[in-house]
């Protein structure tokens, strides 16, 4: 028999938390990834404690609905984007921001009406090899996205391979790979 494991939350720590990264970044905007319910903790209370994120990510639309159902907001990425073209009549409506990290999500933002106006993130694969467009890609993927006029803005994004371990090696050759494509394009 196993023993029953209990988890105890301080949000006051997350909030803390968050005080630090804006100061270690005061220059910056700081957005909370709350993905996986708040991962474990909650999404709602973990919104609530983390009120004074600039804005909040969340991995499906389903998980943002449940944050604007909860009253929150603020700006909302989705950092799985859509799933179908269906979907994307919701991020409109509830004004979510969006991933875009495959081709057939750019075929279906193109039949989208052209007065919806997203703020689209491009996620480019510089070595973590989950999800993302390949950097031979990506330059092409900004081009479509940046002629249409469904969308107002689009955001470079990538992920680190080695994010736990920021002395590791592949983090310098994603983040130059990154910044050779964002000097490319000029991005908000």
């Amino acid at each position: 028999m196993t023993r029953p494991v209990r988890a105890r939350i301080d949000l006051s720590a997350l909030t803390f938390n968050l005080s630090r990264v804006r100061h270690a970044a005061s220059h910056s905007r700081v957005m909370a990834v709350i993905k996986a319910d708040g991962y474990g903790h909650g999404m709602s209370e973990v919104a609530a404690a983390l009120q004074d994120a600039d804005a909040f990510a969340v991995a499906s639309l389903e998980e943002g609905l449940l944050l604007r159902e909860a009253g929150i907001e603020k700006p909302v990425l989705l950092l799985e984007g859509v799933f179908s073209a269906a979907e994307l009549t919701a991020v409109v409506q509830h004004r979510f921001e969006l991933v875009v990290h495959h081709a057939l999500q750019l075929d279906w933002l193109e039949t989208l009406d052209s007065s919806a106006r997203l703020t689209v993130w491009l996620k480019v694969d510089t070595g973590m090899n989950r999800l993302g467009f390949p950097a031979d890609d990506a330059l092409a993927a900004w081009d479509r996205l940046a002629a249409m006029p469904q969308v107002a803005t689009v955001q470079w994004m990538s992920h680190f391979a080695c994010a736990d371990e920021p002395e590791h090696p592949a983090n310098a050759q994603q983040e130059s790979l990154f910044r050779e494509l964002c000097a490319q394009r000029e991005a908000p």
